[in-house]
């Protein structure tokens, strides 16, 4: 076995010692400038032919990375200077935004929260450029989760975010003291809320775009109250009102007012049933008053228009308006002038008669009346038969002029001259009967 002498082991130790300084030049980071093929240059450390550690890359447009390197990206703490003007200053990772960062947009508004891959996700705060605030969580960029936005115009809202639009449960609250508090969806107030009026009145119910729509309940700071249908806001459907001096409607409504069937108490005992149109019984109806008369028939504008008027005691009058006056008109025929006030009607002393009411009536009762013209034209008609009968039966019976004249034992008839034996007779006989004229005659 060949020994190594003394002079080749410090040659071999010569050789290692070389090795290990080659090798950890090869693994150290160097300051660098770098003309990069987009016209970026590039200032600071590399490592493997890679950025790695502190470095700053720039541009002729005005872009401008400062900050930490790894492996080639962005990786750690740095700033991100855009052409535009906007700035990012916070945390990198694989060349994107991950972690803690601020970003001011060029139009003056900021973001300042968690980033993931670049885009705002987890918590933040958006402030835009005209004032408005946004203060909660962000997923994916858009704010969703839950929040508050505060409007540079005063409103507020608090609650629930999806796709940067109230939806979800929210309160949301404006400058003049209004208040609505309920379901969201795609920033409207839709489904289910309780709504707080500038002047206290307060609504409970369904909306839709933003207005009560569906079925809800109103209370006005005056005392009126109001459940039922609505529509774009207004009264539509059928509901129930009470308005501030007991006055209640039950029906339907249309346009924010009553149209179409019902009914309508009045706190004195009055009830009005029937049509009704932009609030005004308009059509065929019936009033009850409080003297318990009642008129039923048309109504035009709220008024009695042309029907029947039964007082209390049953009588029935012919109402009718022309030019401006009531008329009334009795069973008779009489007609009156007079009107309504205080819940009840008044008929004034003055009459005349109504002869077209007259003719109306009898125009009606001529058929009634022709069964019994037939039955009076029949009898008359036989009475005159009968009579006349019986006076073709009296006119052939023999005339009485002058008594029988007893001669030489004979009868003999004064009107013709004609002879009778007397022994032809019975002895207490007072008649004979002169059969040449026909003629009765008393025996003298």
């Amino acid at each position: 076995m060949t020994r190594i002498s003394s002079l080749q082991w410090l040659v071999l130790f010569f050789i290692i010692i070389c090795t290990c300084y080659l090798n950890a030049n090869q693994g150290a980071k160097s300051n660098t400038i770098i003309n990069l093929p987009d016209g970026s240059v590039y200032n600071g450390e590399m490592q493997h032919g890679l950025f790695d550690g502190k470095g700053i890359i720039t541009n002729a447009g005005g872009y401008k990375y400062e900050g930490d390197f790894k492996s080639g990206k962005y990786d750690g703490k740095g700033i991100e200077i855009y052409e535009g003007g906007s700035k990012y200053v916070g945390e990198f990772k694989d060349g994107k935004y991950n972690g803690k960062g601020a970003y001011t947009y060029s139009d003056g508004g900021k973001y300042e929260g968690e980033y993931k891959n670049s885009k705002p996700n987890g918590k933040g705060i958006l402030i835009f450029q005209n004032g408005d605030k946004y203060d909660g969580d962000f997923k994916d960029g858009a704010r969703t989760g839950k929040g508050i936005f505060k409007s540079h115009n005063g409103d507020r809202y608090k609650g629930d975010f999806k796709n940067g639009e109230f939806d979800g449960q929210g309160i949301l609250t404006y400058p003049d003291g209004s208040k609505y508090e309920g379901e969201f969806k795609d920033g409207e107030n839709v489904g289910n809320g309780f709504y707080i009026y500038p002047n206290g009145s307060k609504y409970h119910g369904q909306f839709k775009n933003g207005q009560p729509h569906g079925t809800g309940v109103y209370v006005s700071v005056s005392g009126m109250t109001y459940e039922g249908g609505y529509k774009n806001g207004r009264f539509e459907g059928k509901g129930t009102l009470v308005d501030k001096d007991g006055n209640k409607y039950i029906g339907e409504l249309k346009d924010g007012d009553f149209n179409g069937k019902g009914v309508r108490f009045y706190p004195e005992g009055m009830r009005y049933e029937g049509e009704f149109k932009n609030g005004e019984f308009d059509g065929h109806g019936t009033y009850f008053y409080k003297n318990d008369a009642t008129y039923e028939g048309l109504f035009s504008k709220g008024k009695p228009a042309k029907g029947k008027l039964t007082t209390k005691k049953g009588v029935t009058f012919r109402l009718e308006y022309r030019n401006g006056t009531y008329y009334f008109t009795s069973p008779s025929g009489r007609q009156f002038t007079g009107g309504f006030a205080d819940g009840t009607y008044y008929i004034k002393e003055n009459y005349s008669w109504d002869y077209s009411s007259i003719r109306n009536s009898l125009r009606c009762l001529f058929p009634l009346l022709i069964p019994f013209a037939l039955i009076f034209i029949a009898s008359l008609a036989l009475n005159v038969f009968l009579i006349l009968k019986l006076r073709r039966k009296n006119s052939e019976k023999p005339k009485v002029e002058q008594p029988a004249i007893i001669d030489d034992g004979s009868l003999h008839c004064p009107n013709c001259g004609g002879i009778y034996r007397l022994e032809d007779y019975r002895a207490d006989a007072e008649h004979i009967y002169c059969s040449q004229c026909k003629t009765e005659l008393p025996i003298k």
